[in-house]
């Protein structure tokens, strides 16, 4: 038999030598992929955080970018430590506050920075600090000085436009101003001078400690929207005069800042838990004007009745209303209570405002019934069977 040639084995050997080193590098690659994907997915410790110092402008009203270095950078992967540092770096941005004329000396203004398009001008009034605090919105705020001036430290690097909103008790700026994402200076902040109103929900002398714990209690600026329409004063336009709602702390007390100023004739009204309803006589307010609107709570009445059909049986989940006021043009009224029929058909409305109330009584399947009931503080009024049909 013919020996096959020398050169026929080298090539054999070459071509699994090479299908062998194949083999070993693409099994590398895929362990050091495998160790990459491993790396990017599994949970570092984040080091403790070296406290920010803001760092000035540059001198020429440019923005000097401020970077906290994260220690042990070499036991984090190197992107790891890009967002690490691009997650800390701050941009100081200067601002002013123009002052209105006859802004008073006990006004105090705070500038606070948003990263949603909701109305920041109300959220920065209305909110509580408690709020304030646990809201993952706000991501710079800046007390402004006497003379106007404030400084922001901001997110170097922001995906959205940005509003700006004002904490004042009299200045306000509605709904806000935007702030566009790539921008390196604040726009002007010129606010509008409204009023202050403070106050307090007293409760009776001998009210219980249940009566007493008054921080449920929901408050309202109210205007008459028919005067108001009249006058021209609601309307069209971001600082359009409107109501405004809050709540009460433990003690009772509350306030109302940055509220539009002008001839709308306003009341404040409250809703306690337990006591009965109560509103303030009209007051108007002006730029700049303080006003102190303490409301005395009492007991109040109660209505009581027992829901049926047609045939006299019991008709349980009907919704019992009591309100106030006129409502026209589906504007108006005031809710005062609202209940659920029990399963006996019964119902009970306590702690209404003394006066005449309008009642409405509705479920779905019924047709809606409406009646009218005077009670005054302390007394009851039972209507005994209401028929619904």
């Amino acid at each position: 038999m013919k020996k096959p040639p020398l050169a026929a084995f080298a090539l054999v050997l070459a071509t699994v030598l090479a299908v062998v080193y194949f083999l070993i590098e693409t099994g590398s690659e895929q362990r050091a992929d495998d160790a990459r994907k491993a790396n990017a997915t599994a949970p570092v410790s984040a080091p403790e955080r070296a406290p920010e110092i803001a760092a000035p402008t540059n001198g020429e009203g440019a923005p000097t970018e401020t970077t906290t270095s994260a220690p042990g950078g070499a036991a984090v992967a190197e992107r790891g430590a890009r967002e690490s540092v691009a997650s800390t770096t701050r941009v100081s941005l200067a601002g002013s506050v123009t002052f209105p004329a006859a802004t008073p000396a006990d006004e105090q203004v705070e500038v606070l920075v948003f990263d949603a398009s909701y109305n920041a001008g109300r959220e920065a009034l209305d909110a509580t600090d408690e709020a304030l605090k646990d809201n993952k919105h706000l991501i710079a705020r800046a007390m402004v000085d006497a003379t106007g001036a404030f400084e922001l430290e901001l997110p170097a690097e922001r995906a959205v436009d940005s509003w700006i909103g004002l904490r004042a008790r009299y200045l306000y700026v509605d709904p806000g101003v935007r702030l566009a994402h790539d921008s390196a200076t604040l726009p002007a902040l010129t606010p509008t001078l409204g009023a202050w109103i403070n106050g307090r929900c007293s409760a009776p002398s001998d009210a219980t400690d249940v009566e007493r714990a008054l921080a449920k209690t929901k408050l309202e600026l109210y205007f008459d929207p028919l005067k108001a329409a009249s006058s021209g004063a609601v309307g069209g336009g971001a600082s359009r005069t409107r109501g405004r709602n809050t709540g009460a702390d433990e003690d009772g007390s509350y306030e109302m800042r940055g509220v539009s100023a002008g001839d709308i004739p306003y009341r404040v009204r409250a809703v306690p838990p337990e006591l009965a309803a109560a509103r303030s006589d009209e007051f108007t307010l002006a730029p700049g004007q303080h006003v102190a609107v303490d409301l005395h709570l009492e007991r109040g009445g109660s209505v009581t009745g027992r829901m049926i059909d047609a045939a006299g049986k019991p008709v349980a989940d009907v919704k019992v209303t009591a309100s106030i006021d006129p409502v026209m043009w589906g504007r108006g009224g005031w809710e005062l209570r609202e209940q659920q029929s029990a399963a006996d058909g019964t119902f009970a409305l306590r702690a209404l405002l003394p006066g005449k109330l309008d009642l409405s009584f509705e479920k779905t399947g019924h047709l809606e019934l409406k009646r009218s009931a005077t009670v005054a503080s302390a007394a009851r009024v039972d209507l005994g069977d209401v028929v619904l049909d």
